[in-house]
């Protein structure tokens, strides 16, 4: 990642707006530009319920509510206490949500944290990327202690995003949203400062193998949506690899939204986890599920 802006070394000053860079997006202030594909947002019904925006299945925004969104997005850049920035897609580009810390209390050196990304945006890794990006701006460069966000139990892959990042649940905010006249829980989530700078957004990457350890785990995650073909017709293979070669398989999860898999396997002699590579690459490659992190 890179940073266009000059380095804040006391209070934060939310008035500097940065640029930052990275792999697959790109944070930056908002422009006039950006106000089309936030407007996509604004009328996405997915994006309205997870964020806890309605209570029900929401209907198109009016005029006088579009002209409201224009005048919030373009006063953006000048508020002194918080930082919202556009989510760019970086091979496509245009915008395709926003990424914000607010809520800034002086005192304890803490802020919020939430995301919002619209269909655009959604199933390609730019949400991780861009939660890592803005958290990491937020420690490295605002000094701060604490970041913390609340994510709805009916948004499983949202918080799977925050974990991949970092963050851990905290507790529940029991029943604290009505949705379609049902009580939705909701969760607390935060991340230290101390904790990212061990990480820096991997916490998978955090910790080796100790040296009485005769296992490998790899976290293996589909973030295509359910569109990787290697998601509905591998599991049943390598099943079958996994137990030939002595490890085990679990399932973490079976969302519809996401699927994790977890697995064991030895440690081969040779293999090396250099660079979050995998020891075992014949099987990383047979497998061919979109994002691959190796665990310890």
């Amino acid at each position: 990642m890179s940073w266009h802006n000059p380095l804040v070394r006391h209070a934060p000053d939310f008035s500097v707006k940065p640029t930052i860079t990275g792999e697959k997006v790109v944070l930056r202030p908002f422009t006039a530009d950006d106000l089309p594909g936030m407007l996509q947002v604004l009328r996405d019904p997915e994006a309205l319920k997870l964020t806890g925006t309605v209570h029900d299945d929401a209907e198109p925004a009016s005029l006088a509510e579009e002209k409201s969104f224009h005048d919030w997005y373009a006063s953006r850049n000048d508020q002194p206490d918080r930082l919202d920035l556009a989510v760019i897609d970086g091979a496509r580009g245009g915008c395709v949500g926003e990424a914000v810390l607010n809520e800034w209390d002086p005192g304890n050196h803490s802020c919020s944290f939430r995301i919002t990304l619209g269909p655009a945006g959604r199933g390609r890794g730019l949400g991780t990327e861009a939660t890592r990006l803005i958290v990491g701006y937020g420690f490295e460069r605002l000094g701060m202690h604490r970041i913390s966000l609340e994510v709805y139990s009916f948004n499983p892959r949202a918080r799977r995003v925050y974990e991949k990042a970092g963050f851990r649940a905290e507790g529940v905010l029991r029943e604290s949203l009505r949705y379609g006249g049902e009580w939705i829980d909701a969760t607390v989530m935060s991340i230290l400062s101390s904790e990212w700078a061990e990480h820096h957004g991997h916490p998978s990457h955090s910790t080796r193998l100790g040296q009485t350890s005769s296992m490998l785990r790899l976290s293996i995650d589909d973030d295509s949506g359910g569109a990787d073909p290697a998601l509905g017709s591998g599991i049943a293979g390598l099943i079958g690899r996994v137990d030939a070669m002595g490890g085990k398989l679990t399932l973490g999860s079976l969302l519809g939204e996401g699927t994790s898999l977890v697995i064991e396997l030895p440690l081969e002699p040779a293999g090396e986890l250099d660079g979050g590579g995998c020891a075992h690459p014949h099987l990383c490659c047979w497998v061919g599920i979109s994002t691959r992190e190796v665990l310890d």
